[in-house]
Protein backbone atom coordinates (compact mmCIF):
# COMPACT_ATOMS: atom_id res chain seq x y z
CA UNK A 1 0.00 0.00 0.00
CA UNK A 2 1.43 3.65 -0.90
CA UNK A 3 0.43 6.65 0.08
CA UNK A 4 1.59 10.22 0.65
CA UNK A 5 1.62 12.61 3.20
CA UNK A 6 3.15 16.23 3.93
CA UNK A 7 3.77 18.68 6.69
CA UNK A 8 4.23 22.26 6.16
CA UNK A 9 4.31 25.34 8.30
CA UNK A 10 2.75 28.08 7.24
CA UNK A 11 3.43 30.96 9.54
CA UNK A 12 0.53 32.48 9.81
CA UNK A 13 0.24 32.45 6.36
CA UNK A 14 2.70 35.39 5.88
CA UNK A 15 5.16 34.40 3.40
CA UNK A 16 9.24 35.14 3.16
CA UNK A 17 7.92 38.56 1.12
CA UNK A 18 6.14 39.80 4.58
CA UNK A 19 3.18 39.38 2.68
CA UNK A 20 -0.23 37.70 4.66
CA UNK A 21 -2.12 35.49 2.01
CA UNK A 22 -3.17 32.52 3.11
CA UNK A 23 -4.18 31.09 -0.68
CA UNK A 24 -0.69 30.50 -1.49
CA UNK A 25 -0.48 28.23 0.85
CA UNK A 26 -3.55 26.26 0.10
CA UNK A 27 -2.26 26.45 -3.36
CA UNK A 28 0.68 24.49 -2.35
CA UNK A 29 -1.11 22.27 -0.57
CA UNK A 30 -3.81 21.26 -3.34
CA UNK A 31 -1.03 21.34 -5.82
CA UNK A 32 0.79 18.75 -3.41
CA UNK A 33 -2.31 16.53 -2.72
CA UNK A 34 -0.76 14.48 -0.40
CA UNK A 35 -3.36 11.69 1.35
CA UNK A 36 -2.67 13.45 4.43
CA UNK A 37 -1.11 17.03 5.35
CA UNK A 38 -0.23 18.46 8.53
CA UNK A 39 0.04 22.64 8.92
CA UNK A 40 1.82 24.39 11.93
CA UNK A 41 1.28 27.89 12.44
CA UNK A 42 -2.52 28.05 11.16
CA UNK A 43 -4.47 31.45 12.47
CA UNK A 44 -8.23 30.02 11.90
CA UNK A 45 -10.86 32.76 12.65
CA UNK A 46 -14.28 31.52 13.70
CA UNK A 47 -16.28 33.01 10.42
CA UNK A 48 -15.45 33.96 7.01
CA UNK A 49 -16.84 37.58 7.78
CA UNK A 50 -13.49 38.50 9.83
CA UNK A 51 -10.98 36.25 8.37
CA UNK A 52 -9.82 32.49 7.00
CA UNK A 53 -12.53 30.09 8.43
CA UNK A 54 -11.77 26.16 9.13
CA UNK A 55 -14.13 25.72 6.79
CA UNK A 56 -13.20 27.77 3.61
CA UNK A 57 -9.46 25.79 3.62
CA UNK A 58 -11.62 22.57 3.76
CA UNK A 59 -13.86 23.90 0.67
CA UNK A 60 -10.71 25.25 -1.01
CA UNK A 61 -8.56 21.77 -0.39
CA UNK A 62 -11.21 19.31 -1.20
CA UNK A 63 -10.18 17.62 2.73
CA UNK A 64 -11.63 17.24 5.78
CA UNK A 65 -10.16 19.05 8.90
CA UNK A 66 -9.02 18.40 12.04
CA UNK A 67 -8.18 21.43 14.00
CA UNK A 68 -5.81 22.07 17.45
CA UNK A 69 -5.52 25.31 18.98
CA UNK A 70 -3.36 25.94 21.40
CA UNK A 71 -4.11 30.02 22.22
CA UNK A 72 -6.80 32.12 21.07
CA UNK A 73 -5.25 35.27 19.61
CA UNK A 74 -6.91 38.44 18.44
CA UNK A 75 -7.90 37.43 14.79
CA UNK A 76 -8.94 33.74 15.60
CA UNK A 77 -7.59 30.61 16.71
CA UNK A 78 -3.93 29.69 16.35
CA UNK A 79 -2.47 26.13 16.35
CA UNK A 80 -2.34 23.24 14.55
CA UNK A 81 -4.27 21.12 11.46
CA UNK A 82 -4.89 18.22 9.86
CA UNK A 83 -6.06 17.65 6.73
CA UNK A 84 -6.94 14.67 4.77
CA UNK A 85 -9.75 13.60 2.28
CA UNK A 86 -10.01 10.19 3.86
CA UNK A 87 -12.24 8.91 6.42
CA UNK A 88 -11.81 9.76 10.22
CA UNK A 89 -12.06 7.46 12.29
CA UNK A 90 -10.94 9.08 15.71
CA UNK A 91 -8.76 12.12 17.00
CA UNK A 92 -7.67 13.96 20.25
CA UNK A 93 -5.76 16.76 21.21
CA UNK A 94 -2.99 16.52 23.18
CA UNK A 95 -1.53 18.92 25.31
CA UNK A 96 2.29 19.26 24.83
CA UNK A 97 2.59 23.02 26.86
CA UNK A 98 5.34 23.33 29.62
CA UNK A 99 5.09 25.80 31.97
CA UNK A 100 6.13 29.02 31.62
CA UNK A 101 6.72 28.56 27.70
CA UNK A 102 4.30 29.24 24.66
CA UNK A 103 1.08 26.62 24.75
CA UNK A 104 2.17 24.02 22.26
CA UNK A 105 -0.19 20.87 20.89
CA UNK A 106 -0.34 17.93 18.92
CA UNK A 107 -3.37 16.28 17.22
CA UNK A 108 -3.49 12.34 17.39
CA UNK A 109 -6.25 10.88 14.82
CA UNK A 110 -6.67 7.67 13.48
CA UNK A 111 -7.51 7.39 9.49
CA UNK A 112 -8.68 4.76 7.30
CA UNK A 113 -6.59 5.13 3.66
CA UNK A 114 -7.85 3.14 1.18
CA UNK A 115 -9.33 0.83 3.72
CA UNK A 116 -6.14 0.67 5.94
CA UNK A 117 -5.78 2.16 9.21
CA UNK A 118 -3.08 4.36 10.08
CA UNK A 119 -2.34 6.60 13.29
CA UNK A 120 -0.83 10.23 12.55
CA UNK A 121 0.35 12.30 14.59
CA UNK A 122 1.09 16.11 14.40
CA UNK A 123 2.90 18.59 16.30
CA UNK A 124 5.08 21.82 16.37
CA UNK A 125 7.69 21.46 19.21
CA UNK A 126 8.25 24.75 21.72
CA UNK A 127 12.10 26.79 20.78
CA UNK A 128 14.27 25.62 24.06
CA UNK A 129 16.08 22.09 23.88
CA UNK A 130 14.71 21.47 27.48
CA UNK A 131 11.52 22.14 26.22
CA UNK A 132 11.52 19.60 23.01
CA UNK A 133 12.56 16.60 25.27
CA UNK A 134 9.69 17.00 27.60
CA UNK A 135 7.51 16.96 24.65
CA UNK A 136 9.02 14.31 22.69
CA UNK A 137 8.94 12.45 26.22
CA UNK A 138 4.49 12.86 26.00
CA UNK A 139 4.38 12.10 22.71
CA UNK A 140 6.02 9.16 23.06
CA UNK A 141 3.96 8.11 25.69
CA UNK A 142 1.13 8.84 23.61
CA UNK A 143 2.07 6.75 20.65
CA UNK A 144 3.21 3.84 23.14
CA UNK A 145 -0.28 3.69 24.49
CA UNK A 146 -1.27 1.88 20.68
CA UNK A 147 1.87 0.49 19.61
CA UNK A 148 0.31 -2.32 17.42
CA UNK A 149 -0.48 0.61 14.90
CA UNK A 150 0.96 1.98 12.04
CA UNK A 151 1.92 5.20 12.90
CA UNK A 152 3.36 8.68 11.34
CA UNK A 153 4.52 11.62 13.21
CA UNK A 154 5.21 14.58 11.52
CA UNK A 155 5.48 18.31 11.96
CA UNK A 156 8.11 21.08 12.79
CA UNK A 157 10.39 19.78 15.15
CA UNK A 158 12.67 22.71 15.54
CA UNK A 159 15.62 20.89 15.66
CA UNK A 160 18.39 20.93 13.13
CA UNK A 161 21.27 19.46 15.05
CA UNK A 162 21.63 15.51 14.32
CA UNK A 163 23.24 14.61 17.91
CA UNK A 164 20.33 16.32 19.65
CA UNK A 165 18.76 14.30 22.52
CA UNK A 166 15.44 14.69 21.41
CA UNK A 167 16.41 13.44 17.82
CA UNK A 168 18.63 10.86 19.07
CA UNK A 169 15.55 9.59 21.33
CA UNK A 170 13.02 9.50 18.17
CA UNK A 171 15.51 7.98 16.13
CA UNK A 172 15.93 4.93 18.71
CA UNK A 173 12.01 4.89 18.77
CA UNK A 174 11.19 4.97 15.12
CA UNK A 175 14.84 4.35 13.36
CA UNK A 176 16.54 6.71 11.06
CA UNK A 177 14.46 9.10 9.07
CA UNK A 178 14.84 10.67 5.95
CA UNK A 179 15.14 14.80 6.11
CA UNK A 180 16.22 17.71 4.16
CA UNK A 181 16.55 21.06 4.81
CA UNK A 182 13.30 23.00 4.18
CA UNK A 183 14.02 26.16 6.54
CA UNK A 184 14.35 29.28 5.08
CA UNK A 185 12.25 28.56 2.04
CA UNK A 186 14.32 30.52 0.11
CA UNK A 187 17.53 29.26 0.99
CA UNK A 188 16.86 25.52 3.04
CA UNK A 189 20.00 25.03 5.41
CA UNK A 190 18.10 23.43 8.21
CA UNK A 191 15.80 20.18 8.77
CA UNK A 192 13.22 21.55 10.61
CA UNK A 193 9.89 19.70 9.53
CA UNK A 194 10.42 15.86 9.49
CA UNK A 195 8.43 12.68 8.88
CA UNK A 196 8.55 9.83 11.11
CA UNK A 197 6.93 6.31 10.52
CA UNK A 198 6.48 3.30 12.53
CA UNK A 199 6.91 0.59 11.47
CA UNK A 200 10.49 1.86 9.90
CA UNK A 201 10.22 1.20 6.67
CA UNK A 202 7.07 3.01 5.72
CA UNK A 203 8.54 6.37 5.20
CA UNK A 204 9.82 5.71 1.69
CA UNK A 205 11.49 8.99 0.46
CA UNK A 206 10.89 12.42 1.30
CA UNK A 207 11.82 15.47 -0.39
CA UNK A 208 11.41 19.48 0.50
CA UNK A 209 8.42 20.62 -2.14
CA UNK A 210 10.43 23.10 -4.04
CA UNK A 211 9.08 26.12 -6.77
CA UNK A 212 8.38 29.62 -7.06
CA UNK A 213 5.44 29.69 -5.18
CA UNK A 214 6.68 27.31 -2.05
CA UNK A 215 9.90 29.56 -1.46
CA UNK A 216 7.06 32.77 -1.31
CA UNK A 217 4.19 31.09 0.42
CA UNK A 218 5.88 30.74 3.62
CA UNK A 219 9.06 30.98 5.80
CA UNK A 220 9.42 26.90 5.58
CA UNK A 221 9.42 25.03 2.40
CA UNK A 222 6.64 21.74 2.59
CA UNK A 223 7.83 18.30 3.37
CA UNK A 224 6.33 15.94 1.06
CA UNK A 225 6.95 11.60 1.88
CA UNK A 226 5.50 8.82 0.08
CA UNK A 227 4.72 5.95 2.87
CA UNK A 228 5.15 2.44 1.80
CA UNK A 229 3.17 -0.08 3.95
CA UNK A 230 5.84 -3.73 4.92
CA UNK A 231 4.10 -6.84 2.05
CA UNK A 232 3.94 -8.90 4.95
CA UNK A 233 3.64 -9.17 8.46
CA UNK A 234 6.72 -10.92 8.74
CA UNK A 235 8.39 -7.90 6.89
CA UNK A 236 6.28 -5.81 9.39
CA UNK A 237 7.78 -7.08 12.35
CA UNK A 238 11.19 -7.00 11.54
CA UNK A 239 10.75 -3.56 10.78
CA UNK A 240 9.73 -2.97 14.06
CA UNK A 241 12.64 -3.84 15.66
CA UNK A 242 14.25 -0.74 16.75
CA UNK A 243 17.43 -1.44 19.19
CA UNK A 244 18.49 0.77 21.56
Amino acid sequence: MHFSAATYNVHQWIGSDGRCDPFRAMELIRLMAADVTALQEVVLSADESSGLSGDRIARHTGCRLLHGPTFLRHDGHFGNVLLTPHRVVSFERVDLTVEGREPRGALDARLEIRGRPVRVVATHLGLRAGERRVQVSRLLEQISRKPQEPVLLMGDFNEWLPLSPSLRRLKRFFGKEKSPATFPSRFPLFALDRVWGRPTRMVARARAFKSPLSRLASDHLPLLAEISWPRSRALAKAANRIPG
